[in-house]
């Protein structure tokens, strides 16, 4: 009884869950954006009040963020779904995020090749450990159920526990090239297992409910869970599929985090203390990185509504799923540190570059910052457990004013081949290398292809060595090599 609607309008929102001050998070559509590579729609993290008001967006992720739960500490446990410069098979793992937008963290595993993707996670009472179901890419939230414990490292085998063994599928880290090999790994583990468990509800250290069906049961029913075992234990069953199951159990309340997310565009304040923290160990000398360019990501705004070229909709490029915008640099310190201002409520990544602009390394995955918000990182690729160096050299820069984005020559905007690359070519090289009679058959001259450029196709060979396209009734074509 009571039953009552929060929220309207033609959007799904889904996966809700009571903050601790009486607030709804939940995931919802209301991005009015879609997959990069799909059609269907992308999502986010909302949270708003008990009765349905004041729906404010926290989590700007440019594809899907789903599954949150809340842990003792009052942040929000979530699956977040990123493509930054990454293969795109493998890469939905576990983050956090506090209701007020700020200091979204990876939580476990942004390096494992299989599982392609956990979600479902919850928390496991008084254990600092989480309790989550392994499923596929683009597949629905069933499989087989893992412990994953951060004390053991955020990337290595060893901090993800399998306790059932219902499929086949065993963990696997990525390793270089390697991600399609078939087998327990790779290509089964993007599959669906109907039969397989769901919807883990821990209500003690020892124990969880658990949605599951087993090879012969038509419907899911409710088992009991031992986590160390992966024993179960009929607890209902009827006539119809049953999932989701909630401990009524009395728990201890999380913790408050206060403060509502601003949602007007605005910037936030980066510290980044040393660089050189996690560099240093690849090899890269101090005083090497000068500046740092930050680049945000933009969301896709227009649905996959026809074929797709080289796996995209409308077709943007190769080997990458992403329009990139290019907001400038900011510099680095001789000490290593940076202190800078960026755009907010936006999907942001830095690359460190050296004195002539060329890029070092780059961020395997992403940032954002709310507006009016200071955050801070220990460094670039550092072990996130690993505490910071005691140093009073990144606070001496916090006593002048934070630096403002030096936009490149060309002006901010979205990266541009066209307009912002030929045009050197055209300078410098066209005059030797175009046409039929091109020096040693390299043509960078701006004359079309079928898809891009003479240039683009050129510079862009052996980078991308096959591609697929989606054409006419027949679906898809059979690997083809590229070429100038």
């Amino acid at each position: 009884s009571g039953l009552r609607q929060l929220t309207r309008g033609p959007y799904h929102d889904f996966n809700p869950v009571y903050n601790p001050d009486g607030r709804i998070v939940f995931s919802s559509t209301r991005v009015e954006s879609y997959s990069l590579c799909q059609n269907f729609l992308a999502c986010a993290l909302y949270i708003m009040g008990g009765d349905g008001s004041d729906i404010r967006r926290i989590d700007w992720t440019t594809l899907c963020t789903t599954t949150p739960s809340i842990l003792e500490d009052g942040s929000i446990l979530c699956t977040r779904w990123e493509y930054q410069d990454k293969n795109i098979f493998g890469w939905a793992g576990l983050w956090t995020i506090n209701p007020n937008g700020r200091q979204l963290k990876l939580y476990h595993g942004n390096t494992f090749r299989v599982p392609n993707a956990v979600c479902s996670a919850r928390e496991i009472p008084g254990t600092g450990k989480a309790i989550v179901v392994w499923t596929g890419h683009h597949r629905q939230p069933l499989g087989d159920l893992a412990i994953v414990d951060r004390s053991k490292g955020l990337e290595t085998l060893e901090s993800m526990r399998k306790i059932t063994h219902v499929t086949p599928v065993q963990k696997d880290l990525a390793d270089g090239e390697n991600w399609t090999k078939t087998g327990v790994g790779g290509t089964q583990a993007d599959h669906t297992f109907n039969y397989a468990f769901a919807d883990p509800y821990p209500f003690s250290s020892q124990y969880s409910l658990v949605s599951y069906a087993g090879k012969g049961r038509k419907h899911h029913a409710i088992w009991v869970l031992d986590h160390e075992t992966g024993e179960t234990a009929l607890l209902y069953e009827t006539g119809a599929a049953c999932f989701s199951p909630v401990s009524l159990s009395e728990r201890p309340q999380p913790v408050v985090i206060p403060g509502n997310c601003p949602q007007e565009a605005g910037t936030g304040t980066f510290l980044v203390q040393d660089v050189y923290q996690g560099l240093i160990k690849q090899g890269v000398k101090r005083g090497t990185v000068k500046h740092l360019r930050i680049m945000s990501q933009s969301p896709k705004k227009y649905n996959t509504e026809g074929f797709r070229y080289y796996d995209h909709y409308p077709l943007i490029g190769k080997g990458t799923y992403y329009v990139k915008h290019n907001h400038g640099t900011v510099p680095v310190d001789e000490n290593g540190s940076a202190y800078f201002r960026a755009p907010s409520n936006t999907e942001l990544y830095f690359i460190a570059l050296d004195k002539h602009g060329k890029e070092i390394q780059r961020m395997g995955s992403v940032a954002q910052i709310t507006t009016g918000e200071t955050t801070s990182c220990i460094g670039c690729h550092e072990d996130r457990i690993t505490p910071p160096p005691v140093s009073s050299e990144s606070v001496k820069r916090t006593q002048r004013a934070p630096d403002d984005i030096t936009p490149p020559s060309w002006g901010a905007g979205p990266v541009d081949y066209v307009a912002q690359v030929q045009p050197i070519l055209d300078k410098y090289c066209v005059q030797c290398h175009s046409g039929e009679k091109a020096e040693k058959g390299i043509d960078l001259s701006g004359d079309k292809t079928r898809f891009f450029s003479m240039s683009y196709e050129t510079l862009t060979y052996g980078y991308v060595t096959h591609y697929y396209i989606n054409e006419g009734p027949n679906g898809v074509f059979p690997a083809m090599k590229t070429g100038s």
